[in-house]
């Protein structure tokens, strides 16, 4: 499914100083840890996102996370625990999601200057533009699905590459293997997103606070196609 996400409302002062993204769908229980204060909250709707920010999602919990220079979109599924990370330079992040365990969908925007990259205890993705789930077993190793476009995955103990281009499954071990095959039936997770299968216009109102304390509304449209 193809995601056209359009945000009405944009100015200088919108998003919080140094935010490199934000939540725009969380379900169930999922714990939200700032990299800047290191305090723990329940992650919540329009909660902004800020480099090396860790959310842990727990059995029933689910989130959306969206980039906020090019509407790069991952879906957290439950019992996942990643890192948020990226660097702005030219109006362009450098996107980097470090996932220690647990399983992610990601819509990835064409890239410019720099890759989509997903780190993982055993393997490197390297993206510029492309649709395809993760699946993260820090003791075994990882398990990468291709929707669209082209992934270059990288075993990190033998620096070994595959290419994961649409319907393809690549297997990267934690003894080195690495190995690509056709997408066989049960290998793509089930997406836990209750909308995943509508059609037409989904509209989020987000309410935020701008630096000069005046309370907006951030409106993001999502065309699912």
């Amino acid at each position: 499914m193809m995601y056209i996400v359009t945000m009405i409302i944009f100015s200088s002062m919108l998003f919080s100083a140094n935010a490199i993204g934000m939540v725009t769908k969380t379900l169930g229980n999922v714990e939200y840890r700032n990299s800047n204060t290191g305090s723990t909250k329940q992650l919540t709707l329009g909660n902004f996102l800020y480099n090396n920010d860790q959310i842990i999602t727990k059995e029933d919990g689910f989130a959306i996370i969206l980039y906020i220079d090019d509407k790069s979109q991952v879906k957290i599924q439950s019992n996942t625990e990643l890192t948020i990370r990226g660097a702005a330079s030219a109006g362009e992040i450098a996107k980097q999601i470090n996932v220690t365990n647990g399983t992610i969908k990601a819509n990835v925007s064409k890239q410019q200057s720099s890759d989509f990259t997903l780190v993982s205890p055993t393997s490197v993705a390297a993206v510029k533009g492309t649709d395809f789930w993760g699946i993260i077993d820090e003791n075994v190793g990882d398990t990468f699905c291709g929707l669209s476009g082209k992934v270059e995955i990288t075993n990190s103990l033998t620096g070994q590459m595959v290419e994961l281009v649409q319907n393809t499954t690549a297997v990267s071990l934690k003894n080195g293997n690495l190995s690509v095959a056709t997408t066989q039936a049960g290998d793509i997770p089930q997406d836990q997103d209750p909308n995943q299968n509508d059609t037409g216009e989904q509209e989020i109102r987000i309410p935020f606070q701008n630096e000069a304390g005046e309370q907006k509304e951030l409106i993001i449209k999502i065309q699912n196609n």
